[in-house]
């Protein structure tokens, strides 16, 4: 079974300013040798749209380099190929306000799964909750 072995973290916390970037950082060890990693946002904030699977200012900060195969505003899913043993994994996102929304605080459901036969397998689950601060 896919399992978290590290709770997820979130940085900067507080985030002063939206929109921004944000840093998920998390260890997974896989059972198998694709996993599928969920990243469930909660709260008054959303993921930055995009054309692009991925958003252009999310490359950089991520290692490994995620391989999304699905977002939503609310719902991003990669997809891991190849990990070994427990691997740490840093996800950045571009997040922003939702409209009308006043975020004091928000969370990241991150949720781990097998994926080797292209179907969820065995699950873990863990949140990494923010504060949100923003300065006028």
């Amino acid at each position: 079974m896919a399992a978290l072995t590290r709770t997820p973290t979130c940085k900067p916390d507080p985030v002063n300013t939206l929109p921004c970037e944000i840093e998920i950082a998390f260890s997974v060890r896989p059972f198998g040798s694709v996993i599928q990693v969920e990243h469930r946002l909660r709260g008054d904030i959303e993921f930055q749209a995009t054309a692009a699977p991925i958003h252009p200012n999310e490359v950089a900060g991520s290692v490994p380099a995620p391989t999304p195969q699905s977002r939503s505003a609310k719902r991003i899913v990669d997809v891991y190929s190849g990990l070994k043993g427990s691997t740490a994994i840093v996800r950045t996102f571009s997040i922003s306000r939702v409209a009308g929304g006043n975020p004091e605080a928000a969370s990241i459901l991150v949720t781990v799964s097998d994926f080797d036969t292209g179907q969820i397998a065995d699950s873990d689950s863990n949140r990494a909750t923010f504060r949100i601060k923003l300065t006028p």
